[in-house]
Parts: C-alpha cells; sequence; structure tokens
C-alpha cells in the first residue's frame, strides 16, 4: 500500500524529518499489548513556506533542523481484522492505542474526537519472500505544545476542522524479509529500514522518513537567493522614490521632462539586473543556483506590476494632494526596503519569529507615517472625503513585498 491510496490534504508547507531505527524492539506490557520506539532528527523544513505563522509557532517549539525527533506507539494485537486476498493484506481495525511523535517541546498524538481513523494494514506475500512487505498505521490525531512559554493546543491543526490530525506511519521493506506472516503481534519495526510517515493537519503538515538519519544537504541557492532579493529591495526602494519624486511634480515640471519618471524608473531597474545577474554568474561559478530561474527582465515586468496596485491605492487619495501621495509613496519605499532586506538576511539565517517580528514592526512604522502625513495635510485644511486608506496602502505594500519573496525563492 502506498499514499496514493490514502486520501490527503496537500498544503504546501511540511517538515521533513529523518529517523533512525535506534529502539525498534517492541516492550511487551501483556500478552495483547505491544509497544515501540523510534528515535531520529528533523532533516529538512522546505522554504520559503506558505504558511509562514504555523513554521513560526513550530520553529518556537525546536522543530529546526537537526532537532531530536522520537515516535512512540503502542498496538492491541487482539484488534478485529480483514484480509483482502488480492492484495495479500490484512487491516487492523481500532489496533492503535497510542501514537505519539515529538519534536522539541511539539507533539503530535492519537486523539479520539472528530472522525476516528485507525488502523493498521500489514502485507506479506506468502508466495513470493522477495516481494516488498508492509506495515502501515494511519491514526486519528491532534497537536499541542508542551512549552509553557509558547502554550498552543493546536499548531498545525485547526480546532474547528472535525478531521484534526491524520497520523500516518508506512514502513516497508523493499525485499520483503520484514515478517513471516500477517499477525499484528510479529511485526518487527527495525525489519523495515525504507520508511515515510507524516502528520498533517488544516493549518500544515509534519514528513518524516524512518531509517538511516544523513544530515540534509546543503542549500545550494541560499547565496544566491539571499543576493537577489537583497537586489529587490534596492529596486522595490528606488522604483517608489521615482514614484515620491513625481507626486510633488507640478504640472509644469512634468511638461518639460514628460520622461524623467520612466528615466528614473529605468535607472533603478538596471541597476537591479546586473545585481541579479551578477548573483545568477556567481552561483553558477561554484556550481550552485538561485530560488528562480526566470531572467531579471521577467521577474521586473511582474514587479511593475505589483507595484502598480500601490498606485492603485495612492490614486484613491480625494482630493489629490501632491505632498500626502509623495509622503505615502516614501513611506512604502522605507517599509519595503526594510521587510525585504529582513527576507534576505533570513535566508542565510532562517528565524520564522524574528522574520515576523521585524515584518510586523516594518508595517506599524508604516501606519505611523501614513497616518501622520494625512494628519499634516488635514492641519493644512485639507478635507478628505472619503478618509484615506492607511489600511490598504499597508496591506499593498505587503503584498508587493509578498510577491518578490516568493518569485525570488522560486515558489
Amino acid at each position: 500500500m502506498t499514499f496514493a491510496n490514502v486520501p490527503r490534504r496537500r498544503l504546501g508547507f511540511s517538515v521533513a524529518v529523518g529517523l533512525s531505527l535506534l529502539a525498534a524492539a517492541p516492550l511487551r506490557v501483556n500478552a495483547a499489548v505491544l509497544t515501540y520506539h523510534l528515535d531520529g532528527h528533523v532533516t529538512r523544513i522546505p522554504n520559503p513556506p506558505t504558511t509562514p505563522s504555523t513554521q513560526s509557532a513550530l520553529s518556537a517549539l525546536g522543530v529546526t533542523n537537526g532537532a531530536a525527533v522520537s515516535i512512540d506507539w503502542t498496538v492491541d494485537t487482539t484488534a478485529s481484522s480483514h484480509d483482502n486476498p488480492p492484495t495479500f493484506t490484512r487491516e487492523y481495525q481500532g489496533a492503535i492505542t497510542a501514537f505519539t511523535i515529538q519534536v522539541g517541546n511539539w507533539i503530535a498524538e492519537r486523539s479520539d474526537a472528530g472522525i476516528i481513523l485507525n488502523k493498521i494494514d500489514i502485507r506479506d506475500d506468502p508466495n513470493n519472500p522477495s516481494a516488498q512487505e508492509n506495515m502501515d498505521l494511519f491514526r486519528s490525531g491532534t497537536d499541542r505544545s508542551t512549552d509553557p512559554n509558547h502554550p498552543a493546543t493546536h499548531v498545525v491543526t485547526d480546532p474547528n476542522d472535525p478531521n484534526g490530525a491524520e497520523l500516518i506511519l508506512h514502513l516497508f521493506n523493499p525485499n520483503g524479509g520484514a515478517s513471516t506472516d500477517r499477525l499484528l503481534g510479529d511485526q518487527t519495526p527495525s525489519l523495515y529500514p525504507n520508511s515515510t510517515g507524516t502528520v498533517f493537519g488544516k493549518n500544515g503538515e509534519v514528513d518524516f522518513s524512518v531509517g538511516a538519519s544523513t544530515p540534509p544537504p546543503p542549500d545550494a541557492t541560499v547565496k544566491c537567493r539571499s543576493a537577489q532579493i537583497a537586489s529587490a529591495a534596492a529596486l522595490c526602494q528606488s522604483t517608489l522614490k521615482c514614484l515620491a519624486v513625481r507626486a510633488k511634480q507640478t504640472p509644469a515640471q512634468i511638461a518639460k521632462n514628460p520622461g524623467s519618471l520612466q528615466t528614473c524608473e529605468d535607472k533603478a531597474s538596471a541597476k537591479f539586473v546586473t545585481a541579479f545577474d551578477k548573483a545568477t554568474a556567481a552561483a553558477a561559478k561554484k556550481g550552485l543556483s538561485c530560488g528562480t530561474t526566470e531572467p531579471a527582465a521577467t521577474f521586473v515586468t511582474h514587479f511593475e506590476s505589483a507595484v502598480d496596485n500601490v498606485v492603485a491605492v495612492v490614486d484613491t487619495i480625494t482630493p489629490r494632494s501632491a505632498p500626502l501621495s509623495s509622503s505615502w509613496y516614501s513611506d512604502a519605499a522605507a517599509m519595503c526596503a526594510a521587510a525585504v532586506k529582513a527576507e534576505s538576511k533570513d535566508v542565510k539565517k532562517p528565524s520564522p519569529a524574528t522574520l515576523d517580528q521585524l515584518r510586523a514592526t516594518a508595517r506599524a512604522k508604516a501606519t505611523t507615517v501614513a497616518n501622520n502625513a494625512i494628519a499634516k495635510a488635514e492641519s493644512k485644511g485639507v478635507v478628505f472625503d472619503p478618509a484615506p486608506d492607511v489600511t490598504a496602502l499597508v496591506d499593498s505594500i505587503d503584498a508587493l513585498i509578498d510577491d518578490i519573496v516568493t518569485e525570488l525563492n522560486g515558489s
């Protein structure tokens, strides 16, 4: 049996975990109950996440590269079962009485709330001893924090989702020899050397592998991604400053030099392309890669479309106010530069909690500056109707930042 036969909610966010079979022998509690334990460590946390708040929560609980992992489960060997002869599989219903996966201060564990999934499938072909043999565990669950400084009843799960979490452990030996039968009490996890599993809920997913653990290979894209994102921070700042300058110009000044805005933006783009291509070339020279394979010109086109969304918000200011529009563009330039630079540094030294705080600080500062600019205009007698939408402005800048980072990270 493979995961292709199991309904799954694919959420994009995942943490891969490697486990070594350091203690796979069953501990006999009584004739009917067997308890197993496996140890290992986290091997991969994909970047960038699609659910940054979940990654931040997991990171705060110790779910990071190299962190120790433990899996414990208990089975009732007297559970009812039925055979499926065509697949040489025996299914045990209600067999898993305990199931815990722990990384740092994060625990995913069995739960009997909501929709209950509880079964074990064992595959063994008696006519072909070298055929792949499986033991697959499926259990409904939930997850929580054990850290009093970061309390959380749910991290990857959603309390309003009746599915909760699903805990799956897929143990298999591609060459057979894991057991001599399909009896639940005769299974020995150490004989299933190439195995995988997952914990997933509405807000995130944790994937792991069971077997010999090896350190994760270094991310070959880190240096290039960091450099290209940093160059995009400069592009964003310069482009929005160009708009700030244009917003202050009088019609006569614009008529005298109508191409000044385009010249300013082209200069910013050219500088970005040079830095982007330099990072790409440096990576290629060392046999490394970047987060994206698209050319700089393609990125610039997408970037300009995202900037148009900020322009659209500024254009809603009624009546038009050159000082306020210029101030808002300068505000946007500062927020974009600060946040994208923080993203560039995070690539080299990931810290989701720190990054979230820096992004929040940038948003708060931009909001304050935008509101102060409105107050200044109103103190000079300008009456806005409707009130300028500061939230929409900050949201548009946030979206611009996310677009930049997502595209240069290659997702």
